[in-house]
């Protein structure tokens, strides 16, 4: 199991990429579209990040219907 942000091999490498939002290389790896999505979603900067409810009805509430 891969760990994200696994491809920084310093923190400050890491720290840079969170720092201007910038996605783990893992993510690429995740099959799931709507998963993929979904946590893309949570990673960028917090004033355009989802409320829990949008997110719940965007990805949670669409594969119930």
């Amino acid at each position: 199991r891969e760990q994200p942000y696994s491809e920084c091999d310093t923190t400050i490498k890491l720290i840079e990429k969170i720092d201007h939002f910038i996605p783990p290389d893992s993510l690429k790896r995740v099959k799931n579209d709507l998963a993929r999505n979904l946590i893309a979603s949570c990673l960028v900067q917090m004033d355009k990040r989802p409320t829990a409810k949008e997110l719940y009805e965007k990805y949670w509430n669409r594969q119930r219907q």
